[in-house]
C-alpha cells in the first residue's frame, strides 16, 4: 500500500508535481516473454524516429525531482562502433532546462548496448565504453528478450529471495531478470506488466542496490523504482547511510536484507493528468 498524496498537484512541462499513488499486485499467471528493445532504464529504444519523456520522483513526499526528454537523432560512430545518437534534455522541478547532452547506444542481434555519453557543459568530453568504469555506470550489454527464468521467488509482495534459474530452452541471449506478472496501478492507469529485478553489485559481488522495473506486455518500460542498500553512503547525503536518510521510505526485502526506496522513474504515457477540481 502506498502513502496517500495530500500535496497540491500542478503540472510541470506536462508532468504532475507530485506523483500519483503507485500500487502493484502479483497475478497468479505465468509471466510471458516480452521483447523490450529499450536501453533500460532510460525507456527509449535506439531506433530511428524514437522519442520518450519520463520523470523522477523522490521516495519521501513523492515530489518531482527532474524530467528527461529523449530523442533519437540518427546514426553516428563512437570510436569504431556505429550506433545511434540520442539527445537528452534535463529539466529541473521549476520547469527550466538545466542540462543538455547526448547519449550513444545501439541494438544488435537481440542485445542493447551503451557506447558513450556527454553533456554540453563538459567541454565536449565524451565518456565512452573504452573508459574505466563505463560499464559499471551504464551497465553491460543487455538482451532484449525479457523472461521469467525462475531466478527469484516471492515470499510475499515485499520480500523475494534467489531461487536459482531454470534450464533455458534456447541458446539465444535472454534477460532472466523477470520476476513475475503484475498488475501495476499508477493513479488511474492500470497495466499488466512483467516485473524485472536488476541487482546492482560492487566489484566484490556484494549487492549495492536494486532496480525494480515494470515492462508492459508490448515491451515498453513504464516504471523503475531505485532502491539503495541499507549501508550505502552517497555524497549528497552528507556521509549518512541509506538506512538513516531513507528510514521512512518503502522497502523491498531481497535475500533477507531490506533495501530502501530512493526514487521512482515514471514515463509520460503512464502518468495520467491530475483531475481538475
Amino acid at each position: 500500500m502506498d502513502t496517500q498524496r495530500t500535496s497540491s498537484v500542478q503540472l510541470v512541462n506536462g508532468f504532475p508535481s507530485v506523483a500519483p499513488p503507485i500500487q502493484m499486485a502479483r497475478l497468479d499467471e505465468p509471466a510471458p516473454d516480452v521483447q523490450c528493445n529499450e536501453l533500460r532504464w532510460w525507456f527509449i529504444a535506439p531506433e530511428a524516429g524514437q522519442s520518450r519523456r519520463w520523470a523522477t520522483y523522490n521516495a519521501l513526499g513523492h515530489e518531482l525531482i527532474d524530467i528527461y526528454d529523449l530523442e533519437v537523432l540518427g546514426r553516428t560512430r563512437v570510436h569504431e562502433e556505429e550506433c545511434f545518437e540520442i539527445r537528452h534534455r534535463y529539466w529541473g522541478r521549476e520547469g527550466k532546462i538545466e542540462r543538455e547532452g547526448f547519449a550513444y547506444g545501439d541494438l544488435r542481434d537481440g542485445v542493447t548496448q551503451w557506447f558513450g555519453w556527454w553533456n554540453l557543459s563538459d567541454e565536449r568530453r565524451v565518456y565512452t565504453y573504452l573508459d574505466t568504469d563505463f560499464e559499471d555506470d551504464w551497465g553491460p550489454p543487455a538482451p532484449t528478450r525479457l523472461v521469467d527464468g525462475g531466478r527469484f521467488r516471492w515470499l510475499d509482495e515485499q520480500r523475494l529471495v534467489d531461487a536459482g534459474p531454470r534450464p533455458s530452452s534456447t541458446t539465444d541471449p535472454v534477460d532472466e531478470t523477470g520476476a513475475g506478472l503484475w498488475q501495476l496501478s499508477v493513479g488511474g492507469t492500470q497495466l499488466r506488466c512483467v516485473r524485472a529485478i536488476e541487482v546492482l553489485r560492487y566489484a566484490s559481488g556484494e549487492p549495492r542496490g536494486l532496480c525494480d522495473g515494470f515492462v508492459t506486455l508490448e515491451g515498453k518500460g513504464v516504471l523503475m523504482r531505485r532502491y539503495e542498500a541499507p549501508d550505502m553512503t552517497r555524497v549528497d547525503w552528507n556521509g549518512k547511510k541509506a538506512r538513516e536518510v531513507l528510514k521512512d521510505s518503502p522497502h523491498l526485502s531481497y535475500n533477507g536484507v531490506e533495501y530502501r526506496l530512493w526514487y521512482d522513474s515514471l514515463t509520460e504515457d503512464v502518468l495520467a493528468p491530475p483531475a481538475e477540481g
